[in-house]
Formats: structure tokens, sequence, C-alpha cells
């Protein structure tokens, strides 16, 4: 008996090398889409003309030329600036090799729309995470971590997980789009005001700016860059607060991930952080580069136990919508499916 088994279409989705947040966006698409076969990597030379390519970020607009042989192109495009004006003439000089380019929240699309590009071609897919890898843990757990990990029990942990220095290397130049250094004016604030007790965990790569300012300000950190990023959630269970400083985000997943794992957040007005948090109600939000606000905020929350746990209660009721098997479904439903 003949069987004929029909080919998966490929998904080619082009990570950037390095094993951190867009990399595990791509696992999650491979983990979601069993109808497709996706492939995780930044070399997508062997792609047919059936193929899908997905260019996993705006820097990769170089790389999308008339040679490649699959015409079913798109690229995430997760933040944008107001001056990043010879990015956006490459994306233009480009768009009639390019199906879609994704975006994960509406102000990265209103960006986008102000500098001339077709709505129609213009798809938000928020960014998600696997909710069920995060877990909160009770006071006793939390306490047994603080002592392994080397945090001390009467401080007040402050998380920072994000990758906030330019490059690949040690981070000395800050990507002042994260608000690196509005981070550490924040830090050195509470510290003064809480007598002295802010202790900073940080994950990620590249963060030797935020390092040395703690240094200066001889203020206690852990720093740990980690191999697998599913152990994040070690590092959660940590922190008493998460702090979003940045001037510019695509996400961050952090806004989905805290909460999940029972930390509340205090964020700048970014990204998806206004579709997630609601003012006083699931968190803080201020507008962009108020320090004083951050701190008083930040503050507030590290000193009410109730404010943080309801913080965390309210988040909760929006995060399940952004875990990845709905998020992976969006992207077939509005981008591959058409692709096909």
């Amino acid at each position: 008996m003949n069987w004929f088994f029909k080919r998966k279409t490929k998904i080619h989705y082009v990570a950037d090398g390095v094993d951190w947040v867009i990399s595990e966006i791509g696992k999650s698409l491979q983990k979601h889409l069993a109808d497709y076969e996706v492939i995780v990597s930044p070399d997508f030379s062997q792609a047919t003309v059936n193929d899908i390519i997905h260019f996993s970020n705006r820097y990769q607009i170089d790389q999308i030329t008339e040679e490649i042989k699959s015409k079913k192109i798109l690229i995430t495009y997760y933040h944008g600036e107001n001056d990043d004006h010879e990015l956006v003439e490459k994306f233009k000089s480009k768009m009639h090799l390019i199906k879609f380019i994704v975006t994960s929240n509406e102000l990265t699309k209103k960006h986008l729309l102000e500098s001339g590009f077709e709505e129609s071609k213009i798809v938000v897919i928020p960014i998600g995470i696997e909710v069920s890898d995060f877990i909160e843990v009770n006071a006793e757990e939390k306490a047994k971590l603080r002592t392994e990990f080397g945090v001390p029990n009467d401080s007040y942990a402050i998380g920072s997980f994000v990758k906030d220095g330019n490059g690949w290397g040690d981070g000395m130049e800050p990507k002042l789009i994260k608000g690196p250094d509005v981070f550490c004016d924040v830090i050195e604030k509470l510290n003064q005001q809480l007598n002295g007790k802010v202790f900073v965990v940080l994950t990620g790569p590249a963060r030797g700016y935020v390092k040395k300012r703690l240094d200066d300000a001889k203020i206690p950190y852990i720093h740990k860059f980690l191999d697998d990023y599913s152990e994040i959630v070690n590092y959660y269970n940590l922190i008493d607060l998460y702090i979003i400083p940045a001037r510019l985000e695509g996400g961050p997943r952090s806004v989905l991930e805290a909460p999940a794992a029972g930390v509340p957040v205090v964020s700048t007005r970014v990204g998806m952080v206004p579709e997630i948090i609601e003012n006083g109600v699931s968190g803080f939000i201020t507008e962009i580069e108020d320090v004083d606000k951050l701190t008083e905020y930040s503050k507030q929350v590290l000193l009410d136990k109730d404010l943080a746990k309801k913080f965390v209660e309210e988040a909760r009721k929006s995060i399940s919508r952004y875990d990845y098997g709905y998020i992976s479904n969006e992207f077939n439903d509005l981008i591959y499916k058409k692709l096909k």
C-alpha cells in the first residue's frame, strides 16, 4: 500500500546566535507549532522557495536580499526610536521582499505607521512566555533559596534580568534605551531611603555599566549569565520587586514573567507594559526617566506586602493570554498559515 506523506512547511527562524530571549521565542514556536518544521538557527542558507524565513530582529534587515530563494519573508521589529531614520529607510527599500513586519505592541505599531509603513503589512503579536515555567515559592522556600544564592534574608532584593550594555562583551557602554542609568539612579536613592538594605539580583549579558555603578555606590549584588534560560525562575524567586526602567521596549518579557513568579512590577510606560499593567491596580507605571516616581513607587511596594500581593494577583489575571501556546497560534493564524 502506498501512503502519501505531506511535507511539513519549514519555518527558518533566524536567531542571532546568542542563547537569550530571541532564541527562546524561536524554541517556543518550535515546541508549539507541530504542523511545521521550525528550524532555529542563524543559518538559513538551505531555505528553498517553499520555505518561510522569519528574521527575528530588525537589525537583520541587511540579510534580506534579492538573492534569497524564498519569497515568504517576514521580520520582527520589536521597538523603534524616533531617530532610527536610516534603519527605516533600509526597510522601505526592501518592503517589496517582505510579506509582514511583526511587532509586539501598539506603541511600536504607531511608530511604524507614523514612519510611513503600510498598515496591511504590520502584524501585532505580543511577546509571550511559557507560563507553566514560572512558579511562586512560599516564604520558607524563598529564605532557603536566598541563603543558597547569597542574598541576605533581611534585604530588599530587586531584580534586573536584561541585556543593557552595548555589544556582547562586558557591557561598559550602556544601552540607554534599556535605562541602565535610570535603574542605577533609582537603586541608589532607594538604598539611601531604606537604610542601606537594598540588594540587587542581576542576570543577562553585558551588565558591566550597572555593576560598576553598584560597586561605586557600595550596593551589594549578584550577577549570573544563565546557561539555560529556564533557570530564570530561580532568580525571580529571590526578589521582592522587579523594576523596568527602560526608555524603549518591545516587551519586555519580565512584565509577564515577574507576576507569574509572584513578583510585583514597577515600570516606565514602554512596550507591552500599558497593555498588561493597570497603574495602581496591578503594578505601578511611571513616565520615562521619572527617577523620583520610580523610586517612590518602588519603596511603596517594598514596604507594603499587602499591596505587593494585590499587584501580583491582579497582574496574573491577564497573563494566561500571553502563554506561548496561545501566542504560537496567533503566529500561525495571522502569518504562517497565510504563507503556506
